[in-house]
């Protein structure tokens, strides 16, 4: 009832063309005061329901704009999810070509290395003797002859001081290093300094930890275990002393330089102690 006589005040407008003598609250003949109440709570709550659906339709105005943000933002995602995908697809074709060319390679050089079984029971049994293949790789006449100076160019092995005095002292007669080098003539060099001369061997393949420990006697590396993932030892041969040349050490170097001549800054080294 109460919602009925709200409906007829909220109607009352005079200037209504469609409601033209529509009386207001207080002229609705028959209405007590409890009624006028009840019409009046009816009015407030007529015109939230009213403010509730003007809100509902503004939100509802909003949501597709929304929804346009949300698909934006998993399009870019989509997008960077490709893109990832692309990346991972070259780093996985690059590790199968360098995986594809160290077999390559692996097999290319296999002729070069020295089979390890039957060489590495031979050095580990016999002294450092070199082989007929070593006795025709151990250089040009002019290092057989006893030549006291390098050339430009020639191939030097660079050491810590202990390593070379162990060498020039006869006490270590197996070079360990990481990669595979030639057969041949080098210099033994420390801190810009030769101090002797010396021939390569053919490469032995160190393959196990104790074939390792078993030539630990000639190489004189006091660790137990491997210390490269592919260990090769090479014998040295008639290692020698020579007179003292300086010699310009690129930086960032390791292991193996060639000679250049050193300005006069950088003569007058002196020997190696025995420290590491």
């Amino acid at each position: 009832m109460a919602d009925q006589m709200a409906d007829l005040v909220v109607c009352a407008d005079p200037s209504a063309p469609c409601c033209p003598a529509s009386p207001g609250v207080g002229q609705i003949p028959g209405v007590d005061a409890g009624s006028q109440q009840e019409i009046a709570v009816a009015l407030r709550r007529r015109k939230k329901r009213e403010y509730m659906k003007a809100w509902r339709a503004k939100q509802k105005a909003q949501i597709p704009k929304s929804i346009e943000q949300v698909e934006s933002h998993r399009r870019k995602q989509r997008e960077a999810n490709k893109r990832w995908r692309a990346i991972e697809s070259h780093r996985h074709k690059q590790r199968e070509y360098m995986k594809a060319w160290r077999a390559k390679r692996k097999e290319l050089t296999k002729g070069s290395v020295v089979a390890p079984s039957p060489q590495l029971a031979v050095a580990m049994g016999q002294p450092c003797v070199p082989s007929a293949q070593d006795k025709g790789a151990l250089g040009p006449p002019r290092a057989l002859t006893g030549m006291a100076t390098p050339q430009d160019g020639d191939r030097i092995l660079v050491f810590r001081p202990r390593w070379v005095n162990l060498l020039l002292d006869k006490e270590k007669d197996l070079e360990i290093r990481g990669r595979n080098l030639s057969s041949g003539p080098c210099w033994l060099g420390c801190r810009g300094t030769i101090y002797g001369h010396c021939f390569l061997g053919s490469p032995i393949v160190i393959d196990s930890i104790e074939a390792w420990r078993g030539l630990r006697h000639r190489h004189r590396v006091e660790v137990d275990e491997l210390p490269y993932k592919t260990t090769y030892g090479f014998p040295v041969h008639q290692c020698r002393r020579v007179t003292l040349t300086s010699y310009e050490h690129p930086r960032g170097a390791v292991g193996i330089v060639r000679f250049r001549r050193a300005s006069s800054r950088h003569k007058g080294q002196r020997p190696p102690s025995g420290g590491a």
